[in-house]
């Protein structure tokens, strides 16, 4: 017994730190702008610029090298049916973590709703292979622990690029760190060892989430003059749209190309586009 407890000891420890973290920042993020501040300071927020467009660079780096080309082959190799299957799984997935935060969020309705979706989908949808509660009036919805933390009145902090996971802020990160450590579904993962499971799943929603935005992430870099202070721009346009609305949806009553609505995580802006005969 004692040889199993460095693990979850190590776990609770890291998600203790992301807590403290988190409240540490409803001190240090900046407050809103008076009259008299530069409105500019607030909505760029970038003092880690220089760190951040290396980690930009990277990223993209390994985008042109590893994950387009992939999601390129995805694309033209996995049949239609199949990638709809592995997006729906990938939402279903999300939902316990959804329906936690709901909760913590104080949306008694939705969190009710997300159940009721998980539920069905589990019993009928066959693990969520196929959405059955879309049809049954209960839609994908998702929430995070950054707008949990947004909730309780957390600020967003400076802005940051992610290794891989691309743009955030520093409550986000937060809650990033805290999904990592107490996710119900990887949480389950871990303790049946299958401890590659977590690292499969965010694969797919991955990959899934860059094939659904290849031609519009091509078309951005194409007509942008400065890319990462585009993305910069429009993912905290985005992030405060999700937050703000009340509703997890990255672009409300929109669809992406296989005609589902916009939303899962990762929190980050999600550019699909409905094309037509695609």
């Amino acid at each position: 017994m004692a040889e199993e407890r460095p693990a979850p000891v190590r776990r609770l420890r890291g998600l203790a730190v992301a807590i403290f973290l988190a409240c540490l920042l409803s001190v240090a993020a900046p407050l809103p702008s008076g009259a008299g501040q530069e409105p500019q300071k607030v909505v760029f927020n970038d003092p880690l610029e220089p760190l951040n467009r290396l980690v930009f660079a990277i990223n993209e780096a390994l985008d042109t090298v590893i994950l387009r080309p992939a999601a390129v082959i995805y694309g033209a190799v996995v049949p239609g049916a199949v990638r709809r299957g592995v997006r729906n799984v990938v939402r279903h997935l999300s939902l316990p973590f959804t329906f936690v935060n709901e909760v913590a969020q104080g949306e008694w309705k939705r969190s009710g709703d997300t159940a009721q979706r998980f539920f069905i989908n589990t019993m009928v949808g066959f693990a969520g292979l196929y959405d059955v509660a879309e049809k049954q009036g209960f839609p994908h919805r998702s929430t995070d622990f950054g707008s949990t933390l947004a909730a309780w009145g957390v600020g967003d902090g400076p802005y940051l690029v992610l290794p891989i996971a691309g743009p955030s802020n520093v409550r986000d990160a937060a809650g990033l760190l805290v999904q990592g450590v107490a996710d119900p579904v990887d949480v389950g993962f871990r303790r049946a060892d299958l401890d590659h499971m977590p690292l499969v799943r965010a694969g797919a929603a991955t990959l899934d989430f860059r094939y659904r935005n290849l031609e519009t992430l091509d078309d951005f870099k194409a007509n942008s003059l400065d890319y990462y202070a585009f993305i910069r721009t429009l993912y905290r346009q985005r992030r405060a749209f999700e937050i703000d609305s009340g509703t997890e949806k990255y672009l409300l009553g929109g669809k992406d190309k296989s005609g589902d609505d916009y939303a899962y995580p990762p929190p980050r802006p999600d550019f699909s586009r409905d094309r037509p005969g695609r």
